[in-house]
């Protein structure tokens, strides 16, 4: 069926079980995920079409200064300041799909989860400041 089938799907939660069956599947030296029903080559574009995140775009700067930015952006900054992995996901679960404002939350909160995850991954239980830039113009984040 191919990962950006998934878009076409209606909202529903996944299960842990699911998820943590995806995860064992994957694997990250080919960007596949070997599925009984085959194998499905995971790519930038696959998951931003089916999440609705853009793959193509500017990089995010290399930091954020609080000071220098606007008050819409500062409280942003402030809602996902400390967050841990944990209160991400939970984040990400919880977020309804009914509002523009709604799908940049889930978008902010995916991209800290993932980012915390697997790209910048540290023992710390909280979000590192270096993944802070891309809670800015999520829609066009690369």
């Amino acid at each position: 069926m191919g990962f950006g089938a998934l878009s076409n799907l209606p909202n529903y939660y996944l299960k842990q079980k699911v998820l943590k069956e995806l995860f064992n599947r994957f694997d990250i030296y080919d960007n596949t995920i070997h599925a009984v029903a085959g194998e499905v080559e995971i790519t930038t574009k696959k998951i931003g079409d089916a999440l609705g995140l853009s793959s193509t775009g500017k990089p995010f700067p290399d930091k954020v200064v609080p000071k220098e930015l606007s008050d819409e952006d500062h409280a942003v900054f402030k809602f996902f300041q400390g967050k841990t992995q944990a209160q991400l996901g939970r984040l990400i679960m919880d977020t309804p799909d009914d509002t523009v404002e709604n799908k940049r939350l889930f978008m902010r909160a995916f991209l800290l989860f993932v980012q915390k995850t697997f790209l910048l991954a540290t023992s710390s239980a909280n979000v590192t400041p270096r993944a802070y830039p891309t809670l800015y113009d999520v829609e066009n984040t690369k």
